[in-house]
């Protein structure tokens, strides 16, 4: 994942107006713009911050989606995917673990 990219869109999306502005009206194209791998294209279009969360990207910095409501994230929708994606991670971890003893 190209964390510093996905992180720096978070960031510009939260620091300047008419980028948000832009973002807003084609978030295709505006994605299409930045280098980005098909994978991250496709969860950041579908609003997946939870997967997102589990490539790599900064939770401070994701939350601007649900600030801004932008791409289907709100504050409740963020919260539970996030921690769904975190719990399913940690559940699987422990499966490996076990299964490694």
């Amino acid at each position: 994942m190209s964390t510093y990219r996905v992180n720096k869109l978070f960031y510009k999306l939260e620091t300047d107006q008419a980028y948000l502005d832009r973002f807003r009206a084609d978030p295709p194209g505006e994605l299409a713009l930045i280098d980005l791998t098909d994978e991250e294209r496709n969860a950041l279009l579908a609003g997946d911050v939870g997967k997102l969360y589990l490539m790599g990207a900064h939770p401070f910095l994701m939350n601007t989606l649900a600030r801004q409501g932008l791409l289907g994230v709100n504050r409740e929708t963020y919260l539970q995917r996030v921690r769904e994606a975190a719990a399913t991670r940690d559940k699987n971890a422990q499966a490996r673990s076990d299964h490694d003893k």
